[in-house]
């Protein structure tokens, strides 16, 4: 995948880092700041940019990782695009960046993360998406990005979540499903 990232944070580098181990490619960073950008695009190999002007419009996917307070002002200004569009922020609506694709979702790092640690870490992601061909894309992409289990965001936030588990972490199949902290029948649903 060709993938452009918005944000020059710590999820923005460290997710942009999971993206290159797992063969996909950065084509270009955005940051308000140029500088932060040229840095990130430096570590990812990819084109830093100093406008949303300059967004490249055959890039699959378009990851935003900015402030969890700044999602909603960021997407009034930005283009209609042909590309699948993620955020990164648990708290902010999935469908906040729903005007400006057909194809939109999260993908919501369950963990801090640290942008100076030499080390990746492994973390679960959770995926929400708007439409069920969208969220297979999204689960499958995160896979790629993740050998920790890939679970599914629901209205709520971060607080309400389904969390997709199985002891052989290579098995995405069998799994166990848990909301909130209380258990979950196989719909997904609180019994």
């Amino acid at each position: 995948m060709d993938i452009i990232i918005i944000g020059s944070g710590n999820v923005a580098t460290v997710v942009g880092r999971k993206i290159l181990s797992a063969g996909h490619r950065v084509i270009q960073v955005y940051s308000p700041d140029p500088h932060h950008a040229a840095a990130l695009a430096s570590l990812l190999c990819a084109k830093p940019i100093r406008s949303m002007k300059d967004l490249e419009r055959s890039a699959d996917l378009i990851l935003v990782s900015i402030p969890d307070n700044a999602y909603a002002s960021f997407f009034q200004q930005f283009p209609r695009t042909g590309s699948f569009v993620a955020h990164t922020a648990g708290s902010v609506p999935l469908t906040v960046s729903g005007n400006i694709s057909d194809r939109y979702g999260v993908l919501y790092p369950l963990q801090s993360l640290r942008k100076e640690l030499q080390a990746i870490p492994e973390f679960p992601l959770l995926v929400d998406a708007n439409s069920s061909a969208a969220l297979e894309e999204l689960k499958i992409f995160a896979a790629d990005l993740s050998i920790c289990p890939v679970g599914r965001l629901v209205p709520g936030g971060r607080d309400r979540f389904l969390l997709i588990t199985s002891p052989d972490p290579g098995n995405r199949e069998q799994t166990g499903i848990f909301f909130s902290g209380h258990r979950a029948n196989r719909t997904g649903y609180p019994e």
